[in-house]
């Protein structure tokens, strides 16, 4: 399935939702083609795939002259079992990413809100004047917030979790008297931002997270019982453009490996058909992510001798940044780097917290043997790291394992902003305060400190995009370490 097929999926899948859940009902028309196009934010052709296959599975009609109609009729009985076969099965998954929500995208809403120019703000409240149905407001809404942040990749994630968790919820209008108040967030929320009030906007912001994390708890526990048998629906998200293109994931695995040292500086990888073999894959997609690595300067491949993994202090002499392959793997690590920046001090706060004892020490053990093996570059990937295997929440340990990925591209570059004396005076430093953080329990400095870390990366990072005339890097937004 490519990255297309994907997007027809999605916008089917939730209008087949809204036609079970009674949003549409019988004889009722869906919106037109091009206005569903706007709503969700997708291509024309996107939305014209989804309505022809609700017309061949006959849940629609279409024509011309009067457009998609709903052709079912489902009686009550009928609608709630649709509405119970949708949530049981993800009532964990909802659960848990209801909860992340404030942690992983708080601190990215308050940051885009704060840098709205005047023209969002107007435009976040003429759509709040309007009738728009609840999940178009909702992704509208969600898209004027975090556009100041030129981050694509956050985006991506923003509209995944919006189609599996926002826009099933909200086309059930009558779990909208749960949220008191929701239809005065976003004039409140533009008000708070024109009077550059940031504290009243960060508490709006929250507690209208926490409401709606509520609300979405009370209908499961109320109104959906717990499912008994059956596989649960988690939630999946890809920090690829085209998740199903196998290059990148061969080439992120092949590159984790090298990194771990299954492959050594200076050895040969296996044969084109042997790695085929291991990874059980075909020869032409070895080849592509081969080509991947190769851009980036992690490997080097000679006629009749093989493909040699090159040391890390000469991948610059290998790398050819005018491809356009590496430049958006390199825009790929800095979204991440920007989302990461963004979230880690509010993710690693609720992570130390949920840490037992013995948990902390582990913490704390795995920072010293990086201190003891001075390797302070890694210091922020390592307690990334850690969060993917200690944070509470299933979606956080996805969101960030998907990030973690993201900091493999660096290894073109990382050295070429990074010299040594940056990283004896930023990483080090760090690591000790990490270290004594862990041993005084003190979580508040520990996150502070990481955001610091992780600031000072992103601003690195964007300004050698920069340098090597990177599209893109110019519309990352590097928020001030106190700007929240």
């Amino acid at each position: 399935m490519d990255h297309t097929t994907e997007l027809q999926q999605a916008v089917y899948n939730v209008l087949l939702t809204q036609i079970q859940f009674g949003t549409y009902q019988f004889k009722e028309n869906l919106p037109a083609m091009d206005v569903a196009s706007k709503q969700f934010l997708v291509s024309l052709d996107t939305v014209r795939a989804a309505y022809r296959r609700l017309k061949q599975e006959g849940y629609i009609s279409l024509s011309k002259n009067v457009g998609a109609i709903v052709q079912v009729k489902y009686q009550e009985p009928q609608t709630i079992a649709h509405i119970r076969s949708y949530f049981a099965p993800r009532r964990s998954a909802l659960i848990d990413l209801s909860e992340s929500m404030v942690p992983l995208f708080g601190g990215a809403q308050r940051i885009g809100l704060k840098h709205a120019h005047p023209e969002i703000l107007d435009d976040m409240e003429q759509l709040a004047a309007t009738d728009a149905p609840a999940p178009t407001a909702m992704l509208h809404h969600l898209k004027q917030q975090y556009a100041p942040l030129g981050n694509g990749l956050l985006m991506r994630l923003v509209w995944q979790i919006y189609m599996f968790y926002q826009a099933p919820f909200f086309s059930l209008p009558a779990e909208m008297r749960r949220l008191q108040g929701s239809t005065e967030y976003v004039p409140q929320v533009v008000r708070y931002c024109r009077r550059q009030d940031w504290a009243a906007l960060h508490d709006i912001t929250s507690r209208f997270q926490d409401a709606l994390s509520s609300a979405l708890c009370c209908f499961l526990r109320e109104d959906i019982p717990a499912q008994s048998s059956g596989e649960e629906i988690a939630f999946c998200w890809s920090s690829y453009r085209k998740p199903s293109q196998l290059r990148y994931s061969l080439a992120m695995e092949l590159l984790i490996e090298i990194n771990n040292g299954l492959y050594p500086a200076g050895t040969l990888l296996p044969t084109l058909e042997q790695l085929a073999k291991i990874k059980n894959v075909s020869i032409s997609t070895v080849r592509r992510a081969l080509a991947l690595l190769s851009s980036i300067g992690a490997i080097h491949a000679t006629p009749k001798i093989g493909t040699r993994i090159v040391p890390f202090d000469q991948v610059s002499q290998n790398c050819d940044f005018s491809l356009p392959t590496l430049q958006q793997r390199l825009l790929d690590t800095i979204q991440g780097l920007q989302f990461l920046a963004l979230s880690c001090k509010d993710v690693s706060r609720v992570t130390l917290a949920s840490l037992t004892p013995s948990e902390m020490q582990q913490w704390k053990k795995r920072l010293c043997e990086i201190s003891q093996q001075q390797r302070y570059d890694v210091t922020s990937y390592s307690i990334i790291k850690l969060i993917t295997k200690f944070s509470p929440y299933q979606t956080i340990r996805q969101v960030y394992t998907e990030l973690l990925r993201q900091f493999f591209w660096a290894h073109a570059f990382r050295n070429m902003y990074d010299q040594p004396e940056s990283i004896r005076n930023v990483y080090k430093p760090s690591m000790e305060c990490f270290i004594e953080c862990l041993d005084q329990q003190d979580i508040a400095r520990f996150s502070s400190r990481l955001e610091t870390l992780m600031l000072h990366e992103l601003r690195s990072g964007v300004a050698y995009l920069l340098q090597l005339g990177v599209a893109g890097a110019k519309d990352i937004l590097i928020p001030d370490e106190h700007d929240d």
